[in-house]
C-alpha cells in the first residue's frame, strides 16, 4: 500500500513498483479506477493483459486497452481469481463503503496475487494540523459547498470527491477483514507542506 498526496509522486511510485517486478508478460492486471489510462498504458507496455475499469470510461485512453464501466460500490464485472495484480490508485477515498471494493479486490486475486493501493496520506504533520484546525486533512482539496463534493453520472451513479479519507490503520483493518495480508507500506514521496510544521513541532 502506498500513501501520498501528489499525483506525480504516485505515478512515479507505481511505475517504479511495476518496473521492479520485471516483465509482466502473461500476467493479468486489473486497473481500477483506471482514470485517463496512464497506468494501463504502462502495464500494457510491460507486457501485461490489462483489465481497465472506471466509472467514467469515456475519459480513458490507452492504445490496445479497452476500459469498461464499473462502479466500485458494486460487484466488479470480472470472475473470481482472474488477476495476478489489482491496482487501485486514488480510489478508496471517494467511497462511502470501502470494505466492499477491498473484498472485491481480494476476490479477483489469484492465490499469491498482489494488491497495490494508493490513497492521499492523512498521516503526515500537515494533514494532522489541518484536521485539528479546519476539519479537513487535505487543505484545499475538499470543496467548500457539500453539493460540489458529489458528481452524478447519467446512469445515476454517485462520484464523491475526497470525502472519505482513509488512514493506514483503517487500511490495515480493511485488508484483514477481506483476508489480505499487508506486506509493505510505502511513502511515495515527502510532502513539502509537512516539512516546516514538522521542524516547528519536532521539539514537542
Amino acid at each position: 500500500m502506498s500513501k501520498q498526496g501528489s499525483d506525480g509522486g504516485i505515478r512515479r511510485a507505481v511505475s517504479a513498483y511495476f518496473r521492479a517486478a520485471g516483465s509482466l508478460q502473461g500476467k493479468t492486471v486489473v486497473d481500477v479506477p483506471a482514470g485517463t489510462g496512464y497506468t494501463s498504458r504502462l502495464l500494457a507496455g510491460l507486457g501485461a493483459r490489462v483489465e481497465a475499469l472506471d466509472l467514467f470510461p469515456g475519459e480513458f485512453s490507452a492504445p490496445g486497452v479497452t476500459c469498461r464501466k464499473a462502479d466500485l460500490q458494486k460487484p466488479l464485472p470480472l470472475p473470481d481469481a482472474c488477476a495476478d495484480y489489482v491496482v487501485c490508485q486514488e480510489g478508496l477515498e471517494h467511497l462511502p463503503d470501502q470494505l466492499l471494493p477491498v473484498r472485491e479486490f481480494a476476490r479477483l486475486l489469484k492465490p499469491g496475487g498482489r494488491l497495490l493501493i494508493t490513497t492521499p496520506s492523512v498521516s503526515n504533520v500537515r494533514a494532522r494540523l489541518a484536521r485539528l484546525l479546519l476539519e479537513s486533512e487535505l487543505i484545499g482539496r475538499l470543496p467548500a459547498a457539500p453539493s460540489r463534493a458529489v458528481r452524478v453520472t447519467e446512469g445515476g451513479d454517485f462520484y464523491f470527491g475526497h470525502v472519505f479519507l482513509v488512514g493506514i490503520q483503517q487500511l490495515r483493518i480493511l485488508a484483514d477483514v477481506a483476508g489480505l495480508r499487508v506486506s509493505r507500506v510505502l511513502p511515495a514521496g515527502i510532502s513539502p507542506g509537512s516539512i516546516a510544521p514538522g521542524i516547528l513541532l519536532y521539539p514537542a
